[in-house]
Formats: C-alpha cells, sequence, structure tokens
C-alpha cells in the first residue's frame, strides 16, 4: 500500500491539512499584496480553493513519485523529507489561474454592487 504525504513527512492528517491551508493562505495573501481582508474572500472563493487544493495534490504525488526509492535510506531524514517536499510544492506559488482570477473579480463587483 502507498504512503500518504502525510505518513513520509511523519505528519497526522491534521497537521499535513493545516500546511496545505497555511500555503493556500500564503498564495493568497502574495496575490492580493498582503491585503488581508480581500486575501480572506480570496480564500473562500471556492473555485479557487478547488483549484489550488488540485494543484497542491498534484505536486504532492510527485513528490511521492520521487521521494519513493529512497523511502528505506536512513540517510533521508525526516528533515530532509519535509525539505524536499516544500522544493517541490513551491512551484504552484508561481502559477496565476488568470481565468479564476478574473472570475473571482467579476463575482467581487457584482456583490459589492449589491451592497
Amino acid at each position: 500500500m502507498e504512503m500518504k504525504t502525510h505518513e513520509i513527512l511523519q505528519m497526522t492528517p491534521q497537521e499535513f491539512d493545516i500546511q496545505m491551508h497555511q500555503a493556500f493562505t500564503q498564495w493568497a495573501m502574495d496575490r492580493t499584496l498582503d491585503n488581508k481582508r480581500m486575501a480572506q474572500k480570496l480564500i473562500t472563493y471556492k473555485p479557487l480553493a478547488k483549484w489550488f487544493a488540485m494543484e497542491f495534490s498534484k505536486r504532492c504525488d510527485e513528490f511521492k513519485k520521487e521521494i519513493k526509492p529512497y523511502l528505506n535510506n536512513a540517510e533521508i531524514d525526516v528533515k530532509t523529507r519535509i525539505k524536499f517536499f516544500w522544493d517541490m510544492v513551491d512551484s504552484v506559488f508561481y502559477i496565476y489561474p488568470s481565468v479564476l482570477m478574473k472570475s473571482f473579480q467579476k463575482e467581487l463587483i457584482a456583490t459589492s454592487k449589491t451592497k
């Protein structure tokens, strides 16, 4: 049976979920120039949250494939695994889903007009 990412990183599922949520929060903060209110709206925009989770999951799959040959290597400790994991996941921070962001902006404008 294939190990889950959180198991490889020696985290509980809850700790791993927190890490993913923190990564999404940081991604949103980067996109909103650290505007906390706007970042919160971005985080709660379901299409973007779903997109981020999917992209994060893709990188988790890549990580598991790359680390698999080294799982029994005692020289590869958990700190090294975590660093390698974040090095692989880091690429998600450089993606700008323009179609979803435009959709978010349109919804934001429509919402502000109704208030």
